[in-house]
């Protein structure tokens, strides 16, 4: 699995038009064209004016085949075309391209409304090598 994380620096004061293309059109634009986006966020300071988003891959090649499709859809051209009629919503976009890193699984980030774990390496011959500790609610809020 290929993960891209896209960073969208926007034009100052089209941030809402941004989210609400998103929103409307280009998520389903997004799915119709095999791209599946996990995750959306925006900078904890607003006047950065970024947004980032996460969408899954099979691979390279897919990827470059989905976005070529996407991008010359009638559709998605039309829905661009008209939420630029005031001028362009993105100055500039970064891609980073990431991987699954083969030490780390899921099961270590486990987090649920009673507090958050943490993985703990061991090196104690009395208790297991490898355990998940409970942190205390107030530390994982």
């Amino acid at each position: 699995m290929l993960y891209e994380l896209r960073i969208y620096h926007i034009h100052p004061g089209k941030m809402k038009a941004i989210q609400d293309r998103f929103r409307d059109h280009t998520i389903d634009l997004f799915a119709k064209h095999g791209m599946n986006v996990t995750q959306f966020w925006e900078d904890w300071d607003e006047g950065e004016n970024r947004l980032y988003y996460l969408v899954e891959h099979e691979d390279m090649n897919m990827r470059n085949l989905n976005y070529d499709r996407f991008r010359n859809d009638p559709e998605w051209l039309e829905i661009r075309r008209i939420s630029e009629l005031d001028g362009p919503l993105v100055e500039k976009l970064e891609s980073l391209f990431m991987k699954n890193a083969a030490f780390f699984t899921i099961k270590y980030m486990n987090s649920t409304r009673n507090g958050a774990y943490r993985h703990e390496n061991n090196s104690d011959r009395n208790t297991p090598k490898h355990r998940v500790v409970k942190l205390e609610s107030s530390l994982a809020e």
